[in-house]
């Protein structure tokens, strides 16, 4: 108690020689403005991690079963019936996914098939992502002589050029399987035309992938009827995800597995973890360095006191005592920039996500207008105890040193 009453008064003293105020008023400055910008930054990649998820279960399902090895299996009452026994579950679909060539006009790219069946919009929200045209799979309004139609991802129909107000074709190119060597490159392929009448904008890795059919045209192009590679599930909305997971598991045995949304996206989930990791080690890496600051701040004070120093040990404080009063000063500095840091951090962010001050470029298609942001508690407390314990260790180490040092000096040289 004694060495904090001194410690109060040497920080809020205005006798204090103005190099030392100043000393102490840029560390606090640089504390305040580096927990801020650690605040700042964090909370928007919590708002980007929050929208990058959102937009993922915008088209993800709840679960999606695969085979552990192999690609295809066929679709069978076994697993419908198994599935049927699980109140749990909403809806699920038999899905066909395959790697394909594709062609519209003179422009050519490789993407991705998605064969859903007619309740693929039950289990998913790709109906209410479409940013142009319609999304119907089969029998197209344009052309009757096609019984089918595509929604392409924005990106694909970016790189294909494509025009739903065109007559044109999408053609779509397989590779046959166990097909012979031929000079005719053209007969080594399976193909099939299709009207693109929709183009859908989810996620950029999603949009530059995905063109998504009716199963029964990817079935026919592939020549693979009654295969599927995964079917995907929609639970209803008071289901408890793993539980339902680990009984589909068991039910189904040792040949499929069953993929909870995260599981699905593994390492786009773990690379998230990861970065935010790293910028939160990377700004402490720059708080120690601001800390440099108030190692220079109690130094400057601890010779200024140099004289009470020697008072305080003639009359017998222990040099312990005499330690605690400037590691305690110090220590308000860290502690007052962390609090300062960290208020105006979250206040700053907390305006940002409630009104979107700052917008994000006009150029470009964005389904947001501002940057994202979203405030996590645990992120302003762990902040904020980071600081303090960097200034806490800062502030014994070096006051311990430099009074151990000081009043040697003052003993042995008997200072007036």
């Amino acid at each position: 108690m004694f060495s904090f009453f001194f410690a109060k008064k040497y920080f809020f003293s205005r006798k204090i020689r103005n190099i030392i105020n100043l000393i102490s008023g840029i560390s606090i400055l640089a504390i305040t403005i580096g927990s801020a910008a650690l605040i700042i930054i964090l909370s928007v990649f919590n708002g980007i991690d929050d929208l990058v998820k959102n937009l993922l279960n915008t088209f993800d399902p709840d679960l999606k079963i695969e085979l552990v090895k192999g690609k295809n299996f066929n679709q069978s009452i076994f697993l419908e019936k198994t599935l049927y026994d699980i109140e749990e579950i909403a809806h699920f679909s038999y899905i066909v996914e395959e790697n394909a060539l594709l062609q519209y006009s003179n422009r050519k790219f490789v993407g991705t098939i998605l064969g859903v069946e007619d309740n693929f919009t039950k289990i998913s929200g790709i109906d209410t992502m479409i940013v142009n045209g319609i999304f119907k799979l089969k029998d197209p309004i344009e052309n009757q002589t096609i019984k089918y139609s595509a929604v392409l991802g924005n990106g694909v129909a970016h790189k294909l050029s494509v025009s739903l107000n065109s007559l044109k074709y999408l053609n779509i190119w397989v590779p046959q399987s166990n097909q012979k060597f031929s000079f005719d490159p053209t007969s080594l392929f399976n193909k099939a035309p299709i009207i693109p009448v929709g183009i859908f904008s989810i996620q950029q890795d999603y949009d530059i992938k995905y063109v998504i059919v009716s199963i029964d045209y990817a079935q026919e192009l592939l020549k693979k009827e009654n295969k599927a590679t995964a079917i995907i599930v929609k639970l209803k909305s008071d289901a408890n995800v793993q539980k339902v997971q680990t009984i589909i598991a068991n039910k189904l045995g040792y040949k499929f597995k069953v993929l909870d949304r995260y599981q699905q996206h593994d390492t786009l989930y773990k690379m998230m973890k990861s970065e935010k990791k790293m910028i939160f080690i990377i700004f402490i890496f720059v708080l120690l360095i601001a800390s440099f600051n108030g190692i220079g701040a109690i130094t400057m004070l601890i010779l200024d006191k140099k004289h009470d120093i020697f008072i305080l040990s003639a009359i017998g404080m222990p040099a312990k005592k005499i330690r605690n009063i400037f590691a305690l000063n110090s220590s308000m500095i860290f502690f007052t920039g962390a609090l300062l840091g960290v208020s105006i951090g979250a206040i700053a962010a907390y305006v940002q996500q409630e009104f979107g001050l700052i917008g994000l470029p006009q150029t470009g298609t964005f389904i947001i207008d501002s940057y994202p942001v979203k405030i996590i508690g645990s992120d302003i407390l762990n902040i904020f105890l980071s600081v303090s314990l960097i200034g806490i260790i800062f502030s014994w180490i070096s006051s311990s040193l430099l009074i151990k040092s000081m009043t040697k000096v003052l003993v042995n040289n008997k200072i007036n």
